[in-house]
């Protein structure tokens, strides 16, 4: 092996950066810009606290007034709408638990969701509330050819 296919196949290998936090002097591996002990500043990890953070604001302010302050295009929203079409017609205790929400949260956002057209709300057997996800809402089914009957050459003659 020559240097030059030593450079091609280890490049960096035996590089070691150091974390651009300020006053840090950590290490870091693999050529990343932050140590593990600064992750959060990376630029990816500021853009998911910032949607966790506008998440818990949406649910906050649904907390305090209501279905009235339901966002349909916010984060939680489409939460609940991806989860019932990929899981089905969930109950909204069940939602509640699954999302990880309180139920009176659930509740707020089955009536607005209800209001827009994208779910509906009935009971089931038990008296539980149901969401189900609006036929228009769902993603569309494929479509299963049907057989065609093979015709022979004579049946076409006749």
């Amino acid at each position: 092996m020559n240097l030059k296919t030593l450079q091609r196949w280890s490049p960096g290998r035996h590089e070691r950066r150091q974390c651009d936090a300020a006053g840090c002097r950590s290490g870091t591996k693999g050529g990343k810009q932050f140590c593990s002990s600064h992750v959060d500043l990376q630029p990816y990890v500021q853009d998911l606290l910032a949607q966790l953070a506008a998440q818990e604001e949406e649910i906050a302010n649904v907390r305090r007034v209501g279905a009235r302050a339901v966002d349909p295009s916010g984060i939680q929203t489409q939460e609940i709408l991806s989860f019932l079409r990929v899981h089905g017609d969930k109950t909204v205790r069940g939602l509640a638990r699954e999302l990880n929400l309180e139920v009176e949260v659930a509740r707020a956002y089955g009536r607005s969701l209800k209001r827009r057209g994208l779910v509906s709300l009935s009971k089931n057997k038990r008296g539980a509330t149901l969401m189900r996800l609006r036929s228009k809402s769902r993603k569309p089914r494929p479509q299963v050819a049907t057989p065609v009957a093979e015709v022979t050459a004579d049946e076409l003659a006749a």
